[in-house]
């Protein structure tokens, strides 16, 4: 489900932009079940799906510690991927998703941050 509507979101997202070449190469290298499957079993990484009217609408993956993409912090709190698909824009959804980043954020690296 997660290459799923990773994959999805991001198309609707970044089409207009590449080629099918490109977005295929992107997929294979971010969205593949190998990589997926790594990230998902990393302790410092966690992937959360937000639901509207019992459907997924999008999804967030955060990352701490070893997992961040961007290591020029030490004890950063990332936001790497927040989507919500296009049908399911409008209704505050990627609101909700960043609120609960910064919640994360201060309860696992940051207390105090709120």
């Amino acid at each position: 489900m997660l290459s799923k509507i990773a994959k999805q979101t991001f198309r609707e997202t970044f089409a207009h932009d590449n080629t099918e070449e490109q977005l295929q190469e992107y997929f294979e290298e971010a969205y593949s079940l190998r990589v997926l499957s790594t990230e998902l079993e990393n302790p410092d990484s966690e992937t959360y799906f937000i639901m509207h009217e019992e459907e997924i609408a999008g999804f967030l993956k955060v990352n701490w510690g070893n997992a961040q993409t961007e290591r020029e912090l030490e004890n950063a709190f990332e936001i790497q991927r927040l989507y919500v698909l296009q049908k399911f824009q409008g209704f505050g959804l990627g609101k909700q998703l960043f609120e609960f980043a910064l919640e994360l954020a201060e309860k696992m690296v940051f207390p105090g941050l709120g």
